[in-house]
């Protein structure tokens, strides 16, 4: 079963205007998306309250579709990004990725650090 799942680790340190931009290369993240994890800084490192954290494929597209926005500064957050099946179902599905995909960190404030764990399904 612990084959069926690989996890993705992204440490990252946002800029001076608490921005971070990592972009990760075709094929690297392939499969669905189970479960995303933000893990913030801490103490002085912390990131601002309610950072942004992005998934961006080739199309524009977020596919945490917008779950990993307004992140909490000081608790370890989960989700699982979803969609909805069809237009206007109540029914939700998981999102597939195949990069090339760009993970983005907004508004953590300058010089901040925090890990996004990428959980995906094979």
């Amino acid at each position: 079963m612990a084959d069926k799942y690989i996890e993705y680790r992204y440490a990252w340190t946002s800029d001076a205007n608490g921005a971070y931009t990592l972009v990760i290369p075709t094929h690297h993240i392939m499969g669905i998306l189970s479960r995303v994890r933000t893990i913030p800084g801490t103490g002085t490192d912390a990131p601002s309250a309610a950072y942004d954290v992005t998934l961006v494929d080739k199309d524009g597209v977020d596919l945490f579709f917008g779950y990993g926005l307004n992140r909490s500064a000081t608790v370890t957050e989960d989700f699982v990004p979803v969609i909805p099946q069809a237009v206007g179902s109540t029914g939700l599905v998981t999102v597939a990725v195949a990069g090339p995909v760009t993970l983005t960190i907004a508004n953590a404030g300058a010089l901040n650090t925090g890990t996004v764990v990428i959980i995906v399904e094979k």
